[in-house]
Formats: C-alpha cells, structure tokens, sequence
C-alpha cells in the first residue's frame, strides 16, 4: 500500500510506502554508474530478464502491443507497454484525501507502466532503427492518451531513466509512463509561469524561446523541420538538453506520426552524442505536457527535458532548491555541437 502525502510548507507531494511488504532499498535512484557495468550489460538475452523477447509471460499481460508492419503474429514485437507489476501505485479504487492531524494524504491511487523498448536486451535508442525508436515515442503518445481519458488521473507523466538503479530489477532497455490523480507542483510552477509570460506579451514562451535560440544559435545542437535541440540558457546541469517542438501544442498527445518520427531522430542523435563524447553517463528525461483533459493552451507548449547526472548535489540545492551548474550552457553547446550538426 501506498500513501501521497503533502508536504505543508513546499506544497510538493511524495509517495510513502505504508505497507512492510517492500525492501526498503528496492525502487530507489542512485546517481548510478553508466552501460557495461552490470552482469547482464551486453548479452542480447537475459533468461532471468522479464521484458527479453521469449519471456513474455514473466510479466502481467501487456496494455499495449506494437508487432512489425507485417502484423503477423509469427512477427517478433517492437514496443511492449506492460504494468509495472512492483508499482507503488496501484489502479484500482477511487483517489481519496484524507487528513491526519494537520497533514494531508491521497490514497495511492494511479499506474505505473513499463514501455519496453525491444525484445533484445543490450540496445539502446540510438542503436535502433528510426521507424523503431519512432514506434516507442507513438507508444508514449497512446499510452498517454489513453490514460488521460480516466478522469481519476489529473497527469500522466513520461520518464526514460539510463544508467540508473530503477527498481526494476534489469538493464533492459525501458521508459516508465506514471499516472496521477493530481498535477505535481512542478508541473503548476512551469504552467504558472508560462501563463504570466503569455498574459505581459501575448505569445507562447517557448515558442518565443524557439525563434530566440535560432536567432542567437550559441545554444543551438540540433534542428529539423519539427524539433529544436537546444542546451538551455539557465541549464541546471553540464549537458542539460531540451528538445522543443517547433509546432506550438500544449500537449503531448497531439505529436503526429510524422512528427514521432523526427523526434525519434533528434532524440536519437542527442542520446547518440552522449555516449559517444561523454562516456555514455547516466540519464534522465521526461516530457513536459499539459494536464490531462486540459484542452488547447495557448500560454503553454510541450517538450522533453534531458538531465545527465554528471555532478553531484550540491549543500546549495539541497538548502534553497537552487541547482549549481559547474559548466556553462554555451560550453556544454559548444563540446557536443562537435558530433550535432546545426543545419
């Protein structure tokens, strides 16, 4: 069992296991160590390895399956979108708030999907072809979709963590989709602040930001018809990456398959450039949407932001929630433009 409980004076939520029923290490991130340094790094198959092709049936039933064009079931799968079957949530029963004493909890109503990336066990995005990598962002996109029409969930978030202790017991290559019965107060900040910024200059700050970065191109590592790679200019970290959809939408959920599939380029590229100049370090991204059922945002534009953990949090961050960033966005921009090409 699970509980969200607020946290009084943030307004952030965490979820706190209730129950006794879990080891108490299992499910946490460690700012952890790059490929190759588990057992189970390299080998195409893993017979302990839940999500390998030919394992199948050591998962629940999947939600979502993707085969080749063929369609025919002798095909093997390219995307399978699974329920995490050691989720701290659960999907049943009703999102209920309830007070002790001072403090407020929600029952730990939601889901926790697993979007396996490939039958094999070592490849990553960028070893993929790109109508297969465009596959898994379109399994983003319906997951989300679908998701969003169940009015107890109020957000569905998109996360890919590489490199990272996940709870998940294997290496092999996942996204994570979470759905939840409110809006993380992240979430409310960045919708907060780029409804302030349309309401003093009547447009959308990001694409206000799009055409900015193109103009300066300082920042600038990666552009195609519908996408803009760009380190942000108040970078939290070395490295940090946005991928900004030149397409004004508010929500994820309105990505087209043609659009899926530069995305699948432009992400590709990036993840490819990361491992090739940096070692191929630890990473996390996640995609920035609207709140589910939230209609058309003029004020509010969707994007995925990319974090490598290449440094260490700092007693500044901790203390004031402030990130140090030890490199400059235009350094950062500048080292991985050696293997992204601005067109």
């Amino acid at each position: 069992m699970s509980e969200f409980r607020e946290n009084l004076v943030s307004g952030r939520w965490v979820i706190v296991l209730t129950s006794g029923t879990r080891d108490a290490a299992s499910g946490l991130e460690f700012v952890g160590k790059g490929r190759g340094t588990r057992e189970d790094e390299g080998a195409d198959y893993d017979p302990k390895c839940p999500y390998c092709g030919g394992n199948e049936h050591m998962t629940l039933p999947e939600v979502s399956l993707i085969r080749g064009q063929d369609g025919s079931d002798s095909g093997e799968w390219i995307v399978r979108v699974v329920p995490n079957n050691q989720g701290v949530l659960r999907p049943t029963g009703e999102p209920v708030v309830r007070r002790h004493h001072i403090h407020q909890f929600i029952t730990g109503v939601g889901t926790h999907e697993i979007v396996v990336e490939s039958p094999h066990h070592s490849v990553q995005p960028y070893d993929q072809s790109l109508d297969r990598f465009a596959a898994i962002i379109g399994a983003y996109r319906d997951r989300v979709a679908a998701l969003e029409t169940d009015r107890r969930f109020e957000y569905v978030s998109v996360i890919r963590n590489h490199g990272i202790e996940r709870g998940l017991g294997t290496s092999h290559p996942c996204s994570e989709i979470v759905a939840l019965p409110f809006v993380p107060v992240d979430v409310q900040a960045e919708l907060k602040q780029s409804e302030d910024y349309y309401e003093f200059s009547s447009s959308c700050v990001v694409c206000d930001l799009i055409q900015s970065e193109l103009s300066a191109e300082t920042r600038v590592l990666l552009r195609s018809d519908a996408f803009v790679a760009i380190a942000p200019y108040a970078a939290r970290v070395p490295y940090e990456i946005w991928i900004l959809p030149t397409r004004h939408a508010s929500s994820f959920v309105a990505i087209t398959d043609a659009e899926a599939r530069e995305m699948a380029f432009c992400l590709g590229r990036v993840l490819l450039a990361l491992a090739e100049d940096l070692g191929d370090p630890p990473y996390s991204y996640y995609i920035h949407t609207a709140p589910a059922r939230a209609g058309d945002m003029s004020y509010y534009h969707w994007h995925l932001e990319l974090i490598p953990r290449v440094t260490a949090v700092t007693g500044i961050e901790y203390g004031t929630g402030i990130p140090v960033n030890p490199m400059s966005p235009e350094q950062s921009a500048a080292f991985l433009s050696r293997k992204l090409t601005v067109h």
